[in-house]
């Protein structure tokens, strides 16, 4: 199964490195700094993006891993619900399993 890794610094890196000694392959890193998200997807042979919603998008991802912080999180416009749109836009494009760190905005 193919795996996207959305924020790749501390536990995105930690949830890279479980992914990868499970099996999985990393086929996406996304991250808003584009040399945090490049560095990591070096590491595993992905690629990388700033876009996090279409890092969800590619057809061969099946498994997103969202490890942001609230404030990193930029998918929208709106502040306080990115985390919670980027889960609703992964659910929406039928990723088949998903993980975050930190429980949706309320």
């Amino acid at each position: 199964m193919n795996v996207a890794i959305i924020g790749c610094n501390g536990m995105g890196r930690h949830h890279a490195r479980m992914a990868a000694n499970c099996g999985l392959r990393i086929v996406v890193c996304a991250d808003v700094q584009k040399p945090i998200a490049r560095a990591l997807a070096d590491e595993y042979g992905a690629i990388s993006t700033i876009d996090c919603l279409a890092a969800t998008e590619r057809p061969d991802v099946d498994i997103v891993a969202v490890t942001t912080r609230r404030r990193r999180t930029r998918c929208t416009s709106s502040r306080r619900r990115r985390r919670a749109n980027t889960s609703f836009a992964r659910n929406r494009l039928g990723v088949a399993s998903s993980s975050a760190e930190k429980p949706s905005a309320p």
